[in-house]
């Protein structure tokens, strides 16, 4: 494999240091495809080249017709799994899978803007990355697969990627801004897997595979009727890290359109936990979805995995008996932190201090007192105070001023800075989310990055309680930030479902959560409490 990719690059001039084109030349051999043929794919652009590719799917441009590849026993396979018999529309769909295509494919969609990159690939699911907390994503050897780490990293994601080959670095391609590679070999695959849980704790998206036939930590699951060998590192990192697990597939319509798709979380009733039984449970709702995306959508599955189910994937081995997996060795199993353990630890360290905190006083919360919807004498609730310089503010401005954080060592960085102001001002270390962990009644209420780092299952509760604790009239400004794709509209829509049944939208507007340096685009609410 590293032969063939260091001779693709050295054919296309990406690399001096690749000189072996041996590789390359025998799998064009194979396929029937000139050299002037392969030439040519590579000197279009990604219009172009997609296109041509659909004229090679329905039988017009013969020039490339050796990219379509075999498809023997494709019938039967269909019929195995209970999918639809083979149809032209397959056509597409399998060459975008074959492996030569996607590394063509992969070298110009790395040029692409991200409002360029939006017109070839339509990206479902990027809110669920949305958060301050890490990201496990499982992959899989469905579709054009190679392609979601440098799609998602054009999108603005945070990722780190865990891959027995970078195929990027050896294409001699630029990794988009944001990405990093892991490379994982045998011989390291305990150091890889604890640096990718760290990226995990730090708040990064890490991307593994979850049905590859190499590396370690595997175990037998019965997939569409017969027995077969998935790794269950990701389940793993996912669990001890704290952090959901959500299955990401990428596909093709069969007429060019990519569509990138990020489910809902894996093991939604796993209580915690890394033990040998949870990491089993999460990574067997995997492989049941897995099972579902091939029976439902056959003609993105590649041809080199039909393939190898025909050749029974591997000898099957008996079932392994339960056991921690590679990164069991390297950490005991212990209760993964929660979403306020991960947040204390941050806040504990005297070196932590994110962009934002050298933001400033938000431009909304200034605009708030100006235009006398926070006004002297009221009683302000600020929600996810961290280190107290939003409810200081207010406090100097006259406002009897509560402010609530669920992470004590938060509270107490914010008590030290600001305690002994001799001002209006209470830091009480509460959860918004849990009924009656505040007490009293406001009479207008803040909220800059607490709602918008929330996983969705609590944000209910959320709106809930706040409506509990404003009084009839009493007005709300929220500022959340828009994620990597997110759009505005979108984003504004959720929220007025999310607040609809007790407030009443007032005004909405853009805001920057961060600065000159490193801007954060984000969305300012302006509620008043009553149903509009």
């Amino acid at each position: 494999m590293r032969k063939l990719l260091a001779a693709f690059a050295a054919r296309l001039g990406l690399s001096r240091r690749a000189t072996i084109v041996d590789p390359l030349q025998r799998k064009l051999d194979r396929m029937g495809l000139s050299q002037a043929a392969f030439d040519a794919l590579a000197a279009m652009g990604v219009s172009e080249f997609l296109a041509t590719l659909r004229q090679v799917a329905k039988g017009k441009d013969t020039r490339f017709a050796a990219l379509l590849g075999p498809s023997e026993g494709t019938g039967e396979a269909a019929v195995a799994v209970g999918a639809a018999p083979e149809d032209a529309g397959y056509a597409f769909q399998r060459l975008i899978s074959e492996q030569l295509v996607q590394f063509l494919l992969m070298q110009k969609l790395v040029r692409l803007s991200r409002g360029e990159l939006a017109d070839v690939v339509r990206i479902e699911g990027l809110d669920r990355l949305a958060g301050s907390g890490g990201v496990m994503l499982v992959g899989s050897h469905f579709g054009p697969a190679r392609l979601v780490p440098p799609i998602l990293a054009i999108m603005g994601v945070e990722l780190t990627a865990i891959a027995p080959i970078d195929f990027q670095d050896l294409l001699a391609i630029e990794h988009p801004q944001g990405l990093r590679m892991l490379e994982l070999t045998q011989s390291s695959d305990l150091r890889i897997l604890a640096e990718a849980q760290r990226d995990l704790r730090r708040g990064r998206v890490v991307h593994s595979t979850g049905d590859g036939l190499r590396g370690g930590a595997k175990q037998t699951f019965s997939f569409l009727g017969a027995p077969r060998d998935f790794t269950t590192s990701y389940a793993f990192l996912a669990l001890s890290a704290g952090v959901p697990c959500h299955p990401v597939f990428i596909r093709s319509d069969g007429e060019g359109q990519l569509a990138l798709e990020i489910e809902h979380a894996l093991g939604g009733d796993i209580e915690g936990g890394a033990s040998a039984a949870d990491t089993a449970a999460l990574a067997r709702d995997y492989v049941t979805r897995l099972e579902h995306r091939w029976r439902s959508d056959f003609g993105n599955v590649p041809l080199r995995s039909l393939q190898l189910m025909r050749n029974g994937w591997q000898k099957p081995n008996a079932p392994a008996p339960a056991r921690k997996g590679l990164l069991g060795r390297l950490v005991p199993i212990r209760k993964p932190p929660s979403r306020r353990d991960r947040w204390n630890a941050r806040w504990a360290r005297r070196d932590y201090a994110p962009f934002w905190l050298s933001a400033g006083v938000p431009a909304p919360l200034v605009g708030a007192v100006a235009d006398g919807h926070f006004r002297p004498g009221m009683r302000l609730l600020e929600v996810g105070c961290g280190q107290g310089e939003n409810a200081f503010f207010a406090a100097q401005q006259g406002l009897d001023v509560v402010a609530v954080d669920f992470a004590e060592a938060a509270i107490r960085r914010a008590r030290e800075k600001h305690g002994q102001s001799g001002l209006l001002l209470d830091y009480r270390v509460a959860d918004i989310t849990r009924p009656h962990a505040v007490e009293g009644s406001f009479d207008c209420a803040f909220d800059c990055g607490c709602l918008h780092a929330m996983p969705g299952s609590e944000r209910d509760a959320y709106a809930r309680n706040l409506a509990v604790l404003l009084e009839e009239g009493a007005t709300f400004l929220l500022l959340h930030k828009l994620e990597p794709g997110q759009s505005r509209e979108g984003l504004e829509a959720d929220l007025r479902r999310l607040f609809g049944a007790a407030f009443a939208m007032i005004e909405a507007g853009d805001a920057d959560l961060g600065h000159a340096g490193h801007p954060q685009p984000a969305i300012a609410l302006l509620l008043r409490r009553g149903a509009a």
